[in-house]
């Protein structure tokens, strides 16, 4: 008995022209079921009806009076060509078929974020851009624990609230500015951009603020608070406007410009409506 031939496996296969994994009357991927006139000229099942009625092959004009055959090995072999995801580098391990690949990119939840610091061009994952906050940049981390309310010392600038929500982590930035009325504080939910648009995080933001008297005999109590929605951003257009999201005030008389800091009380709340997107995309 013959013993079985063994293949060298290359490691890698260059493909000089897509164009033989189209079909040749729209030009689209081929995808299963393909077919083939006599000669082996292949179109796809959606030209296959259109072109039978034509009598004949568009490309050489053979009668093809049985109609377009069913091509397997050119089924087997588009099935077999594997796309990496150009988001490798930022997580992704998805190898869609040549065919599906336009399909990946808008819903792959790899892609990068931007860091929104001035004169920094770092891209990178959630996770990667949560870790260049902390180190590179030194901005104050905290981590929360989804919807729980919990005390968080602020300071000016940027601050990192990395949220734990279930088996999934997500970003939020609360940004501390001055104004001429008082200190705003605005909040940025950082998410990948096929995600934007189809998370939404809403937010429960509460400041407290106590200030003694001099005789220390009286005191007077600030409190705030607020429940917004926040749109997310991939920041890669920069930050959003200040005049279309929400900031909260906080006025003067309640927090003079010598405090460096602000204690606030924050819950977030992360809703998803990817599933229902992805069920009734896969069902069109």
């Amino acid at each position: 008995m013959a013993t079985p031939w063994t293949r060298p496996v290359p490691a890698s296969v260059t493909l000089e022209s897509f164009d033989a994994l189209d079909c040749g009357v729209c030009f689209s991927p081929l995808r299963p079921p393909i077919f083939q006139c006599a000669v082996g000229h292949v179109v796809c099942s959606n030209c296959r009806d259109k072109m039978t009625s034509a009598g004949s092959c568009h490309v050489c004009r053979a009668p093809i009076a049985g109609g377009y055959r069913r091509n397997h090995d050119m089924e087997k072999l588009v099935e077999s060509i594997r796309v990496s995801c150009p988001n490798t580098a930022f997580g992704c391990t998805a190898k869609p078929a040549y065919y599906d690949y336009h399909l990946h990119l808008p819903r792959c939840l790899h892609p990068p974020c931007h860091c929104p610091a001035k004169a920094c061009c770092f891209v990178g994952s959630t996770a990667d851009l949560t870790d260049h906050f902390s180190t590179v940049h030194q901005w104050p981390y905290f981590k929360v624990r989804g919807s729980q309310l919990a005390e968080y010392i602020l300071l000016d600038g940027f601050n990192v609230l990395d949220v734990i929500d279930g088996d999934r982590k997500h970003l939020l930035l609360l940004l501390v500015s001055h104004e001429h009325v008082g200190r705003a504080i605005a909040v940025i939910f950082v998410c990948p951009g096929p995600r934007v648009g189809k998370d939404h995080a809403f937010c429960h933001l509460q400041v407290e603020v106590s200030r003694y008297h001099i005789d220390g005999d009286e005191s007077d109590m600030h409190l705030q608070e607020s429940e917004f929605k926040l749109a997310p951003t991939d920041l890669s257009n920069g930050l959003p406007n200040p005049d279309g999201c929400f900031q909260l005030i906080v006025p003067k008389y309640a927090l003079p410009d010598e405090e460096e800091t602000i204690k606030v009380s924050v819950s977030i709340r992360i809703v998803s409506v990817m599933t229902t997107i992805d069920q009734s995309v896969s069902r069109s």
